[in-house]
């Protein structure tokens, strides 16, 4: 060490002595990088704990990045993505081909029943340690900066529903097949605004939801340094340096490093589902069933489930890439390196809203084996520059994108399928401001989901109000319909439970059952029915898929009152709704409610104990005992791939 080095340790940290040796090791490698400016401690009372914190961040930082040289080969490679600038990359790209999921067939039924009936096969993986700086999500008692796995939409939390649509899939497989699988899940977690806790906490809230705890992977992703355009390293305050996560890209080498991998290897998982947290509606109706069932039909390494990308919005695209040597891959572009791959986010056509590219969405399949194989040789794939405002500051960090892992397959070994976008992408990145889009906002993806529900009704054969999007966003939903995904998730699946009726202006049908047989319902104001046991029962706190439903059967019914306040200024899509008057039905394990050709009128709370069968007349309710453990709905495959409901 130089005289001028000890002397300046002295200056910066005269208790460099007390340190470990691996802060010590951090001490060194940030002033060799030129970042010594981080270690000014003029304020700091608690200057020697703020040394030690700051020290081992940097040496988990070392410890994750240490494939491509620990902290000093993390601040090079911002040396060299910083110097590229806008440099043009001289490869080739076009449009992918792929597979329209917008076009019922054969081929795409078929990919549907294989993924359910292989479901044994599949794994989850959900990055959900995002900052969600944008939507500015506070806690409404503290106010205290919240990430966005808290974000309640449509009435739960992100998290919830992406956990509830998994439930969709291995109870549609239970219908079909008997068994009841329990799908491994990894969730990518970050410290950023106590993402990791929220997460944890959100999963013993809902008891784990019914699973076994252990079937839930947590694996926590470092914070990294952010830095300005001049390459230095920011701080927040005294040492205190302003980290973030490093981009979702850092799943592969987490996994790798947390031995995830070789965990659900051992679990004889083949395949992984990966969708991101803020897409709420990634697995409405077929669309995620068909793009996984071809993936692993056609023993896929890697895929993309895309659509049409709107003009103006924050997403990559998926192209297929020319390389240097002829080769060709499938992959994504972000859209903040749109200028250095020269394409220009323009309409395809004139006056047309959509971009010549296909939207890159993040709902990823995956190979296990191949992308364990592909992280070793590209444990950050994806690398670049994302520059953003930070209290007027230009930062940015090195962040890895986790759909650039297709860089390193052939496209022969990779897929990519079309859907439409509302029933594909429609984000909560950022929060609603009036003078701007509601693209990637809560508002505007319930508009979406409620623009899917109306598809979704009206192939049932409903009568419903119109819904114009100006509308909406001026005066509130003319209807709301939500229901929990066991009730399909398929939209051919719900047909045939729902058959006929109407949903008068300002209705609301909320239906957190499975097992339901609706014929001819006329609602005019608000009916919610719920039950705790959508899909089977609980054993010890595990949901056991079961009989033992809450059942609900009208048919002929008149619903009547005043419903939720439309006109109030209340935010639709968190669905916390005040309501003038409802009827609220609520089923317990092993129960059910059946009505038929009556009229139900006014603010009504009816609870169906279990065991118990309610039986509405003219006259009022009478019950009986549920008397056998039948079903309400057998599910069959028939010949030609299509899933048919009997009683």
């Amino acid at each position: 060490m130089s005289t001028e080095t000890e002397n300046h340790l002295k200056t910066q940290c005269p208790f460099f002595a007390d340190l470990t040796r691996r802060q010590q090791e951090m001490l060194l490698a940030l002033i060799a990088i030129g970042q010594a400016h981080v270690l000014d401690h003029d304020g700091a009372c608690d200057a020697r704990e703020r040394f030690g914190v700051l020290l081992d961040q940097l040496g988990v930082v070392d410890d994750f990045y240490a494939s491509i040289g620990g902290l000093v080969g993390y601040h090079r490679y911002m040396h060299e993505l910083l110097a590229r600038g806008d440099e043009r990359d001289e490869a080739g790209f076009e449009p992918p081909e792929g597979i329209d999921l917008t076009r019922h067939s054969k081929e795409i039924d078929q990919a549907v029943l294989h993924a359910i009936q292989h479901w044994d096969d599949f794994a989850e993986v959900y990055p959900v340690g995002g900052a969600a700086d944008r939507l500015k999500l506070q806690d409404d008692v503290s106010h205290a900066h919240l990430p966005a796995a808290r974000l309640s939409f449509a009435g739960k939390p992100l998290l919830t529903g992406m956990m509830r649509d998994l439930e969709a899939r291995e109870y549609l497989h239970f219908k079909l097949f008997g068994t009841q699988i329990v799908t491994p899940v990894v969730m990518m977690t970050s410290p950023e605004k106590d993402n990791t806790e929220h997460i944890r906490s959100i999963c013993v809230e809902n008891e784990w939801f019914g699973r076994p705890q252990d079937s839930i992977r947590l694996i926590t992703q470092p914070l990294v340094p952010t830095f300005d355009k001049e390459g230095n390293w920011c701080v927040s305050e005294p040492l205190k340096l302003l980290l973030k996560p490093g981009g979702h890209g850092a799943i592969w080498n987490l996994m790798l490093r947390s031995q995830t991998f070789e965990w659900l290897k051992k679990q004889n998982r083949q395949v992984a589902f990966l969708r991101q947290i803020n897409n709420p509606i990634a697995s409405i109706d077929q669309g995620a069933l068909a793009f996984l069932g071809l993936g692993h039909k056609d023993r896929r390494k890697f895929g993309f489930a895309s659509c049409n990308r709107l003009i103006g919005t924050r997403e990559g695209v998926n192209v297929v890439k020319t390389k240097p040597d002829g080769t060709k891959c499938l992959t994504n572009i972000e859209y903040c390196d749109f200028n250095r791959h020269g394409i220009d986010d323009v309409p395809c056509k004139h006056m047309h809203p959509f971009s010549k590219f296909p939207s890159n969405t993040n709902i990823l399949f995956a190979n296990i084996s191949a992308a364990k194989e592909a992280a070793q040789k590209l444990p950050f794939p994806g690398m670049l520059l994302n520059f953003r405002s930070d209290q007027g500051k230009e930062l940015a960090r090195i962040e890895s994108m986790m759909q650039n892992l297709a860089d390193g397959f052939d496209a022969q070994d990779t897929y990519i399928t079309f859907n439409e976008r509302r029933k594909t992408i429609s984000t909560t990145k950022r929060k609603f401001d009036q003078n701007d889009s509601w693209v990637e906002t809560p508002e505007g993806c319930f508009f979406d989901l409620l623009q899917n529900a109306r598809e979704l009704l009206s192939q049932c054969g409903f009568h419903l109000p119109g819904l114009d999007e100006k509308a909406f966003f001026d005066q509130g939903p003319p209807f709301i319909f939500l229901y929990h995904p066991a009730l399909g998730p398929l939209y051919s699946i719900i047909e045939q439970k729902l058959r006929g009726g109407k949903l008068h202006e300002g209705s609301e049908l909320i239906l957190e059952v499975a097992d339901a047989d609706i014929e001819n319902l006329d609602l005019n104001g608000s009916l919610l029915i719920e039950t705790d046991a959508p899909t089977g029962h609980l054993e010890d706190g595990r949901r056991i898929f079961s009989n033992q439903t809450g059942q609900i059967t009208l048919k002929g019914v008149k619903v009547e009152n005043k419903g939720y306040k439309r006109a109030s200024n209340q935010a639709f899509w968190k669905h916390a709704l005040e309501r003038e008057e409802a009827l609220h039905i609520r089923l317990s394990s092993n129960s059910a409610f059946v009505a038929e050709n009556v009229t139900l009128s006014g603010n009504q709370v009816i609870d169906v104990p279990e065991g118990i069968r309610m039986i509405a007349t003219q006259d009022g309710f009478k019950t009986e005992p549920m008397t056998s453990d039948e079903p309400l709905w057998r599910y069959l495959a028939t010949p030609d791939s299509k899933i048919q409901l009997k009683k």
